[in-house]
């Protein structure tokens, strides 16, 4: 929720009000050295873009002159710090990209070279306090309108003043996102949602995690022999059996109700989401409905397919 106090001259501060979660930008077990990384993305009830930037660089028009860097969303929040250079076109691209999530700030820096002539390279950040991105952003398409905030920005957790403005999506969406595009942060937030509003307010990661157990013991799956660290599966911490998998999705199969809003979540082989480039050819073309995981060390998928003979 974005909090304003405004009067008339809208002289007041801009607030934004981060009480539904609790303080934990991170799952249980997120490696730290990983935090400035585009799938580890801070969880906030405050997101916006999944709380990532997009940069991007393209070559100078000569050999020897700075790289071309902008990014998307642009704000003003962020800081660039350009060391690339434009490189001979017979020369491979040598660019790095990073944020000093040691400093935990949004300050990057972009240090190497892009060779004359190549196309344009994108990279993806996570962003440091997302919610400030948030309010950053909200502020600035303010002032695109001739709508401009004299007071400050500020973060709280405690609601002040008159709700302006609230920005919700239907749960079949952040399904959708979750499942087709594979995106943690939506996956994270929906996890301390399910526990802001079934154990309360501030919605935690705990919370989340019980009620689905909750859920997966009364389904048949034996809880003890299972862990559960996170929303996404980031963690490392997660174990679960191909034989629990199979239990849960035989269960939605058998709910009809639920399976249809599930199945239509899921990326299609060979068609779009996570599964776009793969199972492209013959009978498992736009047969297989599933989702992936991945890790450095490990690939998992999991959901349907329609056999030969049905």
């Amino acid at each position: 929720t974005i909090m304003g106090t405004f009067e008339g001259d809208f002289s007041g501060n801009l607030i934004g009000d981060i009480s539904y979660f609790d303080d934990n930008y991170w799952g249980r077990g997120w490696a730290w050295d990983d935090e400035a990384e585009y799938y580890d993305a801070s969880i906030s009830p405050l997101s916006v873009n999944s709380n990532i930037i997009k940069v991007f660089i393209t070559p100078g028009d000569n050999i020897g002159v700075a790289a071309i860097i902008r990014i998307e969303p642009k704000t003003d929040l962020i800081q660039i710090s350009n060391f690339a250079v434009t490189s001979n076109s017979l020369l491979p691209s040598q660019l790095s990209v990073t944020r000093n999530w040691k400093e935990r700030d949004n300050h990057i820096t972009v240090t190497g070279s892009t060779p004359l002539q190549s196309k344009e390279e994108n990279f993806s950040l996570s962003i440091w306090k997302p919610e400030l991105f948030a309010l950053n952003l909200f502020k600035e398409k303010l002032e695109l309108h001739g709508i401009t905030i004299k007071g400050k920005t500020l973060i709280d957790s405690i609601s002040q003043g008159k709700i302006l403005f609230q920005a919700n999506h239907f749960l079949d969406s952040v399904i959708v996102n979750i499942n087709k595009t594979s995106n943690n942060l939506s996956a994270e937030n929906l996890l301390k949602t399910i526990g802001a509003e079934l154990s309360g307010i501030p919605g935690a990661a705990d919370a989340g995690i019980t009620l689905m157990k909750q859920f997966i013991s009364h389904i048949g799956i034996d809880t003890t022999k299972i862990i559960i660290a996170d929303g996404s599966g980031v963690s490392r911490y997660n174990l679960i059996s191909p034989q629990n998998i199979t239990t849960l999705l035989r269960h939605i199969y058998n709910d009809k109700n639920l399976f249809n809003r599930f199945y239509s979540s899921l990326s299609i082989g060979g068609a779009d989401g996570s599964l776009k480039n793969r199972f492209t050819n013959g009978a498992v073309r736009n047969n297989i409905h599933a989702k992936t995981g991945t890790h450095s060390d490990g690939l998992a998928l999991s959901g349907y397919l329609n056999a030969a003979k049905g």
